[in-house]
């Protein structure tokens, strides 16, 4: 249709945002321009991510190859939210980030 989906990627809530990055990694979606959006979405909005949203767009990102664009991000949130973690999404968020070669110094 020759839309630009920025505007609507902009008003994704984390949930969202991590629904469709967890998605685009499942499915190997190759859309460069949404995911440079959905990776800024993320950036912007890391704090207000629940662990589980954390845990899935780490997932989706490292799936994708393209772990540098939001994983420091998400690193950071995670270092923040650890003890609200439970055994699963810290196995799938260390996975992640082992999965995309990312080292974070908290982690």
């Amino acid at each position: 249709s020759g839309k630009r989906p920025g505007k609507k990627v902009r008003r994704f809530d984390p949930q969202c945002c991590a629904n469709v990055l967890y998605s685009f990694g499942r499915m190997a979606v190759k859309d460069e321009e949404l995911l440079d959006l959905l990776v800024e979405r993320l950036r912007h909005s890391v704090d207000r991510f629940k662990t589980l949203e954390l845990c899935n767009a780490a997932w989706g990102i490292s799936k994708m190859k393209k772990a540098e664009r939001g994983m420091q991000a998400i690193a950071s949130s995670v270092v923040a939210k650890v003890k609200e973690m439970n055994p699963q999404d810290l196995s799938r968020t260390a996975w992640a980030f082992a999965n995309a070669r990312i080292k974070h110094e908290k982690l």
